[in-house]
Formats: structure tokens, sequence, C-alpha cells
């Protein structure tokens, strides 16, 4: 199953280099394929909106399917099922070869610097997204029923009994800094081990100080159980899963993504665990489904 997928860590500096390093990415794709980037195409309304134009194009143009993120709103997130009406979310959204585009879940625990939104676009913050949606993918004659998780929202597989959050594949788009991306792939194998699901994809795109100094490290990796486990009633370790994640509050200003994650990864209370600005009385993070089987 992992075979089907084309994966790219995206480099988090600018949006139009990352939109760029996106496209010039796929020289390798063959018609057909089904492409998924690390978090983040694109993080202001000016930007996200170019992406999407750019996309939806080039999808319908080199008969590809197109999977990433992007911070969007209004009549762009007309299918996100529960959404608010007004609202901007950081949400996955999927750009078919034939020419649909779906938007089928967001990011429930947006980083601090999103919470407070881009200084200069105008467009304001992204919401807190509530659900986790089962989306339902029609790849190759078959029916893959998976789950997205957009940068810290892996911390949701902790709330729930592995079966709450079954799915055939569980992603996991992040930029999260070194040391996290490690923490999240031991989650990731426990997801497995747990039965929540049998495979599991990470992304994470990649961010340099300099040269030689990497913050976050590229990461595209697939993980197949082989065979199908049945889900356990609840974590034989959850205590010691949620202390992989270090919960830090939305007051943190910053202006792009890539300061924040730098603050993140020189943070020495951090210690190589995944940052999660989620707010002590945040709404409870319900499970759902995508109403539309998403035909690649």
């Amino acid at each position: 199953m992992a075979s089907a997928f084309h994966l790219i860590a995206l480099p988090t500096r600018n949006e139009e280099q990352t939109l760029q390093a996106a496209l010039d990415a796929l020289t390798d794709v063959e018609p057909g394929e089904a492409v998924f980037y690390s978090e983040a195409l694109a993080w202001t309304a000016q930007g996200s909106g170019t992406a999407f134009m750019r996309f939806v194009k080039t999808a319908r143009q080199k008969n590809v399917n197109l999977i990433a993120t992007l911070n969007v709103g209004g009549e762009l997130t007309e299918d996100l099922p529960g959404r608010a009406p007004g609202h901007r979310y950081h949400a996955l959204v999927i750009f078919t070869r034939h020419g649909h585009v779906h938007v089928p879940q967001a990011k429930c625990f947006p980083d601090a610097f999103e919470r407070v939104g881009v200084p200069g676009d105008e467009a304001g913050p992204v919401s807190a997204y509530t659900r986790s949606n089962l989306v339902r993918l029609d790849m190759d004659e078959q029916l893959i029923e998976v789950r997205f998780l957009l940068g810290a929202d892996l911390a949701l597989v902790t709330d729930r009994p592995p079966g709450a959050w079954a799915c055939d594949v569980l992603f996991s788009l992040a930029h999260m800094p070194i040391g996290a991306d490690e923490a999240m792939r031991e989650t990731l194998a426990d997801a497995r081990k747990a039965g929540l699901c049998s495979t599991t994809v990470q992304i994470n795109g990649t961010l340099s100080r300099n040269a030689r100094e990497a913050i976050c490290k590229k990461v595209e990796e697939a993980k197949d159980n082989g065979r199908s486990v049945a889900a356990r009633p609840r974590w034989p370790s959850a205590a010691r899963m949620q202390k992989r994640f270090y919960r830090y509050g939305a007051r943190r200003k910053d202006g792009e993504p890539w300061q924040a994650i730098d603050k993140l990864d020189r943070d020495p209370k951090r210690g190589g665990r995944i940052p999660l600005c989620r707010a002590p009385r945040a709404p409870k993070v319900t499970a759902g489904v995508y109403p539309i089987i998403v035909a690649l």
C-alpha cells in the first residue's frame, strides 16, 4: 500500500521558494501518482491563494494528484465538515488529476504563530479545527481509509483508545525541529503496534539555520506492519506517549514559521520533545468522516 504514495518533504523558509520546490519536485512523478507534501505549502492567505491556483492547474496538466496544506477560508473550505463560517483554517487540500478539489481535514492544534496571525496578513489567524475525519481514498481500485494529522495533531491519538481512531493509513505531515521528528516516529510505531492502523506515513519538512546546522530534518518515510493487527482496547502506556509532547502557550509572536521553529529548536525546556500549542480548555476533538469518497 505504501508504494502507492510519493512523499515530498518541503523546505520551510519563504512561500515563493517553498512553492517552487514543490513544483520542481514533480519532475520524477509519473502520471496518475498521488503526491503527498510535508506541512505548509503556504501559510499566509495571499501565498495560499497563489499556491491553490497553481496546484489546480498543475494537477490537471501533469495528470497527478497533489495533497498539501494551506491557509484557507471562505468558499475554499465549503466542503470541510463542521467548519465555522467566517473562520480560516490550516487545512489539508487534495487536488485531483480529474480537476476536483477536496478539503477533508484541518489542523486541530495550530502553532502559536498561526493562532495570533502572521504580521501583515490581513486575513488574520487560523482557527483550531475540532474534528479528526476518516478520509476514504479510491486508489488503484482500492478503497483506503486514511487519517491526516497536521503538525502536533499526533497528540490526538492518546486522547482515546486506538480503536476510536482506526484507519488503514495514518499520515503525519509536519515540519518539526530536531528530536521531535524521532519522537513522532516512535509514536507512529506505537500506533501500528496497537492496531490503530497497519501503515503510517511520516513527512517532515526541512529547515536549516545555516549551511551546516539543520533545524528540521528531512523525513519521507512509510512503514507497514505487513499484516493487520486487531486494535487494542487501550494504549499500553499512554502516559509515556504523552511525555513526548512539549506543551507551550500561544503568547509567542514570530513573523514567519521558520522563526517560530528556530525558537522552539533553541528552547532548552523542550528537550527533543514534540512542540504542542494546546489550550488547557480547548474544545474536545471528535472523530468524524469526510462524506465524499475521493477518487485519485
